[in-house]
């Protein structure tokens, strides 16, 4: 099982180069920065889950895990392959 600091090891390089080229090298659209944003941010957060490190709990207002709300926004996006293959492409 993973530590948190392999997992950070693995998207905050990602999510610091996202920051560089949006705000500091003006090289991607604000549209590209919000859905990769989002997307290593929810499969981040889906690793973390996964490996134990942040708890899996129940959202107040939909009585659903955090887990599977990851999971739904990530199809919302267009599934986890696309996403990855979407950073890879954009940030290497």
């Amino acid at each position: 099982m993973s530590t948190r600091k392999e997992i950070d090891k693995i998207w905050e390089p990602l999510h610091a180069r996202l920051t560089t080229l949006y705000y500091v090298e003006k090289k991607i659209s604000k549209e590209t920065f919000d859905k990769l944003h989002t997307a290593i941010w929810l499969l981040h957060e889906k690793q973390s889950i996964l490996a134990k490190i942040l708890p899996d709990f129940a959202d107040e207002e939909t009585s659903k895990l955090r887990f599977v709300q990851i999971a739904e926004l990530i199809e919302k996006l267009g599934g986890e392959t696309k996403l990855r293959d979407l950073i890879k492409q954009v940030l290497g």
